[in-house]
């Protein structure tokens, strides 16, 4: 072979290189923590119907979220506080009360956007931490509150590769997540609103 075909071999090997290193996908995209999840119109599981789910943790182990719009009315600080066995004299003002999941409906978590000293959460990123602290709630109504908060009863759960293969067999779309999605008052539109997000009519 002639040092020209063995040039011309070299780049055709290296341009196959170069392509597979340019298009396959970073290890970071695998997991996604800090993503909502938009379900399908056609999800299978009748459970997450047009639900939005903040993945609030993602790792080799499983994943973690809280589906943000299953409204579950409110409850006012003072009565939230009398269930803690905390004063409640001069807490005014109420709290939402969403359904984050079906697993775990008696445990109650708190998504917040102000970073409390000393507590490390359940998870936290994009400014924004969820814990199933006690003390945290205790919090509420006082000048240490947080500004913007949402209590959730129950949790989304996936065990190890579970979300990956829901997402491989395309059940969910994902965005990124932001406080315009993660705070809504208006609950009602936020499905819709997060699959405009993803560009898609469907």
């Amino acid at each position: 072979m002639t040092n020209r075909n063995y040039l011309i071999g070299f780049l055709v090997l290296l341009m196959a290189l170069t392509s597979h290193f340019v298009n396959a996908p970073l290890a970071q995209d695998k997991f996604h923590v800090g993503q909502l999840l938009v379900a399908k119109p056609d999800m299978p599981d009748l459970r997450f119907s047009e639900t939005v789910v903040f993945v609030c943790r993602h790792d080799s182990k499983g994943a973690l979220g809280l589906v943000l719009n299953r409204p579950a009315g409110r409850i006012k600080m003072s009565k939230l506080m009398e269930s803690l066995d905390v004063p409640s004299d001069g807490v005014t003002g109420d709290v939402q009360i969403r359904f984050g999941g079906p697993l775990e409906t008696q445990a109650g978590f708190l998504m917040y956007s102000k970073k409390i000293e000393n507590e490390d959460g359940i998870c936290s990123s994009h400014g924004v931490t969820v814990s199933n602290n006690k003390d945290v709630l205790k919090t509420l109504g006082s000048e240490n509150s947080p500004e913007e908060f949402i209590l959730f009863f129950g949790y989304a759960g996936w065990g190890p590769n579970q979300l990956e293969s829901e997402l491989a067999r395309k059940d969910w779309l994902t965005v990124p997540a932001d406080r315009s999605f993660l705070f809504a008052s208006d609950i009602k539109s936020l499905w819709n609103r997060a699959r405009a997000r993803y560009g898609l009519d469907l």
